[in-house]
């Protein structure tokens, strides 16, 4: 769980039989400003996470503006959520300005992936 972090990576990572998301990002809602920016997410082995607990989650989540984050190489998996949002990558509410390239997402609850607006994505 990262949160409003700048500059800061997370790689190389064996995240599993969490309750909830695997790696969480930021948590300003919408495009006000945020101090989070810059983060690496990179080649993470995230799976078996969420376990049917709870809703509206993901193997990565963002929230927020995040100038310059990349989320990239990561392999997500056996995403479940309780009842919507097993997403295995999650943008969510104004996630803007983050590059995600060469993930693998499979076995989740939901789409493995899944953006709730934003804007200047790639």
């Amino acid at each position: 769980l990262l949160q409003l972090v700048f500059e800061t990576t997370a790689s190389h990572n064996h995240i599993h039989h969490t309750g909830y998301t695997g790696i969480s990002l930021g948590w300003i809602w919408g495009y006000r400003d945020s101090p989070c920016r810059e983060n690496r997410i990179e080649h993470n082995h995230i799976h078996d996470i969420g376990g049917s607990v709870l809703s509206d989650m993901g193997g990565i989540y963002t929230l927020g503006v995040q100038p310059g984050t990349v989320i990239r190489g990561n392999h997500l998996h056996d995403i479940h959520s309780h009842d919507y949002g097993g997403w295995g990558i999650y943008l969510d509410e104004g996630t803007s300005h983050v590059l995600v390239e060469h993930n693998l997402a499979h076995d989740t609850k939901d789409a493995p992936f899944n953006i709730h607006y934003g804007r200047e994505n790639i």
